[in-house]
């Protein structure tokens, strides 16, 4: 039974943990994908699953830029992550981190609800059997049009996806809302943050026109001495 669940769900830094059972003997010329369709709320850091051995094979398409916050996102409809995994007869966890973007203030709210798709997992097949060596499994990868054809996900390409030569077959239909809270500012605390910081920063030129001051009165006593020394 395919399972999903948050991991560190109260973090700004939440993992989405996908439980995969044994798989049968992968059928021929096929590949077993697990694709995550994420909001704008959230995203992936590309680097990051580059380095994790479970995302030897992967795709990141749509919103990748780590810093903006939320409301200056380009891509609105958020992320696709596809993960290629090798078919194994042990049951294993698939993990993959996020990260979740900074809200714009609220009014009334301390939090907002971030709802996710449980990834979908399947086989992407071709319509019609090729003729293949049978040591080149691994190097059919690099077609560049063997991605799972979800026309609904427009954020694939549509030169990386050709339904008319390969289709995707989910292993079973998994319609879980995986639910996030992320912590908001509150507009109505603006006028306190933005007096705070004018007095931190007042503060802090007076401390330190008061250092350079007092600098200035020690440099002169101490050149004073000096003169009276000589005088002597």
């Amino acid at each position: 039974m395919l399972q999903s669940r948050l991991d560190k769900a109260q973090s700004l830094h939440p993992h989405i943990v996908t439980q995969l059972d044994p798989l049968p003997e992968p059928q021929a010329n096929c590949f077993f994908d697990v694709i995550y369709e994420l909001p704008a709320s959230v995203f992936v850091d590309p680097n990051q699953l580059s380095n994790l051995p479970s995302f030897e094979r992967h795709w990141v398409f749509g919103e990748t830029d780590l810093e903006v916050p939320l409301e200056h996102v380009k891509e609105t409809r958020g992320s696709v992550v596809i993960v290629r995994q090798k078919p194994t007869d042990i049951e294993h966890e698939l993990d993959l981190p996020i990260h979740l973007r900074y809200q714009r203030p609220s009014d009334n709210d301390s939090f907002r609800d971030i709802k996710i798709s449980a990834p979908r997992v399947g086989w992407t097949c071709p319509l019609q059997q090729r003729q293949q060596h049978p040591d080149d499994h691994d190097n059919v990868i690099n077609i560049s049009n063997n991605l799972p054809p979800i026309p609904e996900v427009a954020m694939i390409p549509s030169h990386r996806m050709d339904p008319t030569l390969y289709e995707f077959h989910p292993l079973e239909s998994n319609e879980t809302i995986l639910k996030l809270q992320v912590p908001v500012g509150n507009t109505q605390d603006a006028n306190m943050v933005q007096w705070g910081t004018a007095l931190c920063v007042l503060a802090c030129t007076s401390w330190i026109g008061w250092s350079v001051w007092r600098s200035i009165q020690k440099r002169r006593r101490y050149e004073a001495k000096g003169k009276r020394r000589k005088s002597e």
